[in-house]
């Protein structure tokens, strides 16, 4: 009886909390094997999506972290650095953005590629069987769609944008607020942040066609529209 509980123990200390890939038993016909493939197909696609979804709280962590940061160099604590506030600030916000902007590579450039390529193999079972629900087709036309498409960097462009507008900020501090040379400094962020976020759309949506819009044309036997950003 001790032998017995120590196994249960044991057993239950190995259990996951994940049950998403615990799947029905499966037999000898096809629609239970196409029936285990699409449950396993789709236990991937959410642990992609809990991947990208925590690259987006890191970067909302590592914004806040930089609000902190700024916190202290204006508090009374942060006058006795050896630095002028002033250049730890720039310091801080050019290393938030960088930061940011590798986890937006992370996200768009690794992750969403794997997230697709499970969602288009997703659709061919649902295409191929028609009692499936038609979750990832209804994916794959929203990213044909040319006005329903919602793109993942806009999160990561709005992140760069409050930062841009503290340095924006700090800079016609440092000019002594004049007018000219402020107005110049403003011009100057806005059409940085401008190319920022030109350069992150156009990376995540190219002019040509993506490798997995161009499957799903394919596959839905759908003409694709083109898209303007």
């Amino acid at each position: 009886m001790l032998n017995m509980r120590e196994d249960e123990l044991e057993f239950e200390g190995q259990e996951s909390a994940d049950t998403d890939f615990i799947i029905d038993p499966t037999d000898e016909t096809m629609r239970s094997i196409n029936y285990g493939l699409y449950t396993q197909l789709n236990a991937l696609k959410n642990f992609y999506f809990r991947i990208q979804n925590g690259y987006r709280m890191t970067a909302v962590t590592w914004l806040i972290a930089a609000f902190i940061g700024m916190g202290f160099l204006f508090s009374q604590d942060g006058k006795n650095m050896p630095l002028h506030p002033m250049v730890i600030l720039f310091f801080i916000l050019l290393a938030t953005m960088s930061g940011i902007t590798l986890l937006w590579f992370l996200d768009i450039f690794i992750y969403q590629t794997y997230f697709y390529s499970v969602v288009l193999e997703e659709a061919k079972l649902e295409k191929k069987d028609e009692w499936l629900p038609n979750l990832s087709l209804n994916i794959g036309l929203l990213q044909l769609g040319p006005k329903t498409i919602v793109l993942q960097s806009y999160f990561y462009i709005g992140c760069h944008f409050i930062l841009l507008f503290i340095m924006c900020l700090m800079t016609i501090s440092l000019v002594k607020f004049e007018l000219l040379y402020s107005i110049l400094i403003v011009l100057g962020f806005i059409c940085l942040g401008w190319l920022i976020a030109y350069i992150m759309l156009k990376i995540e949506c190219p002019p040509k066609s993506a490798s997995f819009r161009a499957s799903y044309q394919a596959l839905l036997g759908k003409a694709m529209p083109k898209r303007k950003l």
